[in-house]
């Protein structure tokens, strides 16, 4: 009998980043948790699990659950995949604590010793070895100690020699959404890849380069009148129907796997203008709309004082809006959707926004907005036009600018 694992730790937590003991004791995933969850749920979606397993720590189950969605497969909570317990320690700060968390008893405290600790690994993967079938694939979420006492449980690895080898290499031993896989086989473990992140897991096992095209909507009454439009909408004018139709034609010879259209209505009518000459899959998403500008949404350029101030910031919570790291949000989401739901040498086009792509390239390439429009300044041209198209490379390795948003003539 053969079956496949991977397990999973769950994401960055309120005392992960306080520092804080955090073993039987629990804490609510950040913002940034739930981000990490969400990137290594898009980059495991592929795999074919049969059941899942989950600590019933909360932060464990909402990681679980947010990898499951991909997945119409059960998840069974089990307190067996809980983390070590550190007894009276824990909640208390690391750096308080003067043994080691890798020390062979914490039983004076309450918590637990390696013995007991090591045997309930054990009992927990012999039940889940006995509920499961040849060939099956198993997802387990659970903690960061316990994923690295289990290398030593499961498989005999010297665990100084790897917190050594792994401190040498300026590496976490498990990082939050941190992924091991293993496998049992007739009665033993064999571990087939230590603790890896998400992104060496997709350097990994799935290495691929894409190519996105970025193209601006066509021009709008709003932009005509110099209003400020980001979740609010304006109808195409004459010219950026005519534009659109141009920018189509232009492209009529590039194949696309995919194209994604922003929700706004001037998106999804540049993008059906676009499709006339690009017929195919198409995905409608929320998360490439325009920045949200809140109360600004609809003023004229000159109603607003510190209009350049914010719009280089990307600074509107105070106004109802997004901030910059709202955007970036939706920008790595996407991304990491697009890479791990396409095959190696896909071309895939965005039909999106003028700052939604402004904030990618401070994001992803680490270009500030002020900067660009002081260089398009100097050269004479508009660094955002309607319908200019924009190339990306993406990769395991990273992104690659080809060319910033410009006309594509033929």
């Amino acid at each position: 009998m053969e079956v496949k694992f991977y397990f999973v730790r769950h994401g960055k937590t309120l005392f992960n980043q306080m520092g804080r003991m955090q073993g039987w004791c629990d804490s609510p995933l950040l913002q940034e948790g739930i981000n990490q969850a969400k990137n290594v749920a898009s980059a495991l979606r592929d795999v074919p699990f049969t059941k899942a397993y989950s600590s019933s720590s909360q932060r464990a189950w909402d990681t679980a659950k947010l990898i499951c969605r991909y997945h119409d497969i059960p998840l069974i909570l089990t307190k067996g995949l809980k983390e070590y317990s550190f007894g009276q320690l824990d909640g208390a700060y690391k750096d308080e604590v003067i043994n080691s968390p890798f020390m062979d008893d914490w039983s004076a405290l309450g918590g637990e010793t390696n013995e007991s600790f090591a045997q309930r690994v054990k009992n927990t993967m012999q039940d889940i070895i006995r509920e499961s079938h040849d060939q099956d694939t198993i997802l387990l979420v659970g903690h960061g100690a316990y994923a690295v006492r289990i290398l030593s449980i499961l498989f005999g690895m010297d665990l100084d020699e790897y917190v050594l080898r792994r401190q040498r290499e300026g590496r976490m031993l498990m990082p939050n959404t941190g992924i091991i896989t293993f496998h049992y086989k007739d009665g033993e473990y064999y571990l087939d890849h230590e603790p890896m992140d998400v992104n060496e897991y997709r350097r990994e096992f799935h290495p691929k380069t894409l190519d996105v095209y970025f193209m601006r909507h066509g021009q709008t009454v709003f932009n005509v009148q110099e209003r400020i439009q980001g979740r609010c909408d304006s109808p195409l004018t004459q010219k950026g129907i005519e534009d659109a139709i141009e920018a189509a034609k232009n492209f009529k010879d590039i194949p696309l796997s995919t194209i994604y259209v922003s929700t706004s209505e001037r998106a999804r009518d540049t993008a059906d203008i676009f499709r006339q000459y690009h017929p195919g899959n198409i995905v409608y998403t929320d998360k490439i709309c325009e920045v949200n500008y809140g109360r600004h949404e609809g003023l004229r350029f000159d109603e607003v004082e510190d209009t350049f101030q914010r719009y280089y910031s990307t600074h509107y919570g105070d106004v109802g809006g997004e901030e910059y790291a709202d955007v970036a949000e939706r920008i790595h989401e996407i991304f990491y959707e697009v890479y791990d739901s396409h095959q190696d040498g896909d071309t895939v086009m965005f039909v999106s926004h003028g700052d939604f792509y402004l904030v990618i390239l401070e994001e992803l390439f680490h270009d500030k907005k002020a900067e660009i429009f002081t260089r398009a300044q100097q050269m004479g041209v508009n660094p955002v036009p309607n319908c200019g198209v924009a190339h990306f490379q993406m990769s395991s390795d990273g992104y690659k600018l080809i060319h910033e948003m410009q006309i594509v003539e033929k």
